[in-house]
């Protein structure tokens, strides 16, 4: 019996060290690593309905000395779920980001108009990197600014509210809070990011964005987002 009560201090006092240990949350890839992930988009139109499952392969392509690195991303075994049934969806053509060293996208393909709501959906979803290492409890606040005229600037707000394992990967649960401060539309997204603590990835991510652009509707929809790493 003393054994045991030894035994569950010791689990205790790790588990209180793990809580106060302070991570700095930057992408630690090396060029060439892959991740793969799951994903389910319900998006909302009014009052029309439909789903987007499917799964997403991510590739680092470089990462430079300052610590800005470029990923690669490719969409395949997409189905698309409506009333009227299933449809089986093309895999994507390959996208390419360049990422700061805090994490915030410096260019979405070509930057060109065509890719303007993908880059608004990409800046309201950021993690920012802060400006220090957090743990658990920890609150901060970013502004990520647009890099291209015509994407509005987003501010956004994140707590660190646990230690927790994802699958194969320990994570930050991070809250995230943003929403867009020079549009329209003022969109906005909150939602929950666990965040490998050992590579930066995320391991998995829930979203429910308002008022979003969408290439195939004329007005702003709902998008509740859920995407879980698997490799």
């Amino acid at each position: 019996m003393k054994r045991a009560s030894i035994l569950f201090g010791l689990v205790v006092a790790a588990m209180a060290m793990a809580q106060d240990t302070a991570y700095d949350l930057a992408w630690k890839t090396a060029d060439g690593d892959t991740a793969e992930y799951t994903f389910n988009a319900e998006l909302i139109f009014g009052e029309m309905k439909f789903s987007v499952i499917g799964k997403n392969r991510e590739k680092t392509i470089s990462v430079a000395k300052d610590g800005t690195y470029k990923v690669e991303s490719t969409q395949y075994g997409v189905t698309l779920k409506s009333e009227d049934g299933d449809q089986d969806v093309p895999d994507s053509e390959t996208t390419t980001l360049a990422m700061s060293a805090d994490r915030v996208i410096l260019k979405y393909n070509a930057n060109d108009e065509a890719d303007f709501n993908s880059l608004r959906l990409g800046n309201l979803n950021t993690i920012k990197k802060p400006a220090k290492p957090v743990k658990v409890g920890d609150k901060w606040s970013s502004d990520i600014a647009s890099v291209v005229k015509g994407v509005p600037a987003v501010k956004a707000d994140y707590e660190v509210l646990a230690l927790e394992k994802i699958g194969a990967w320990e994570t930050l649960k991070i809250k995230v809070s943003s929403r867009e401060v020079e549009s329209e539309e003022k969109a906005t997204s909150t939602g929950t990011v666990w965040i490998d603590v050992v590579s930066g990835r995320p391991a998995k991510e829930v979203f429910s964005m308002k008022n979003v652009p969408f290439a195939m509707s004329p007005v702003p929809i709902n998008i509740n987002y859920t995407s879980e790493r698997k490799k």
